[in-house]
């Protein structure tokens, strides 16, 4: 079980083609997140695990400023390891992931601040499968190669008298980390993550450039107190000038973890 808390700061947008444009004067956005987590192990090389999301905004225009937030949208994942990292002396450790998102959140459309500072939600059902790889090199070095397939599913948005289908394009991401591993289990590691979908859908017609591109640094820690209790912390720093349709942040995270041996 655990606990983490994330921050992030508005940097700027990245439009449909990749331009960057600043903040307004007097605009901006901090956005905050706490997760209640819980992961149980099943069949020695299973896991499953829930997240259960807080979310909160500050958001702020010239002669206006609003905090809001409220329960984001909870997540069940799903893990099984084919394969440790160094159990096979020719492959990689290999495992397969999945999840589900629940729209347990208030998508923007249902926000009742003028400036959607309440949203925690994105409004549809999401289902995700995918592969991660690893492998350790002379007990120290570790690689991780991670790939992951989104689907967002149909969810009916209503303005006023009319309703429209909306379904955000799927998205293919993935994420890279190489890391070092000390003698006392502490760890160091740098990631990057990319992302991109295809054009999200307006009752069932492509909407022309709208897909959403977002390439990230990061670094990571991570440090064991006791057999029981570990210390996680995350930085990280969207990369402009190759996103599309992104709102461009800065951020961190930090995470306590229980372990019930």
């Amino acid at each position: 079980m655990g606990v983490s808390t994330q921050a992030s700061d508005q940097l700027g947008q990245s439009d449909a083609v990749g331009a960057y444009h600043t903040l307004e004067p007097g605009a901006g956005e901090q956005d905050f997140t706490e997760n209640l987590l819980a992961t149980v192990r099943l069949f020695e090389r299973g896991q499953l695990g829930a997240t259960l999301p807080f979310d909160e905004s500050n958001r702020y225009v010239p002669g206006l400023h609003q905090f809001g937030g409220g329960i984001g949208d909870v997540s069940l994942s799903a893990r099984w390891d084919f394969l440790y990292s160094n159990e096979s002396a020719h492959f990689p450790g290999i495992s397969l992931l999945g999840g589900v998102t629940f729209p347990t959140g208030v998508p923007a459309e249902s926000a009742s601040l003028p400036l959607g500072a309440n949203t925690t939600g994105q409004g549809a059902w999401q289902g995700a499968a995918g592969l991660a790889l690893e492998r350790t090199f002379f007990d120290h070095f570790v690689v991780n190669g991670t790939a992951l397939f989104t689907q967002s599913f149909v969810r009916h948005v209503s303005s006023g008298a009319s309703s429209v289908e909306e379904q955000l394009g799927t998205q293919f991401s993935g994420l890279f980390a190489a890391g070092w591993i000390f003698r006392n289990e502490a760890a160091v590691a740098a990631t990057f993550t990319y992302s991109d979908t295809l054009d999200t859908r307006i009752n069932r017609v492509a909407v022309p450039m709208s897909e959403v591109q977002i390439n990230t640094l990061g670094v990571a820690g991570g440090l064991p107190i006791t057999d029981e209790w570990r210390l996680q912390a995350t930085a990280f720093f969207d990369l402009p000038p190759l996103n599309r349709n992104h709102i461009d942040s800065i951020g961190g995270s930090f995470t306590v973890i229980r372990a019930f041996l």
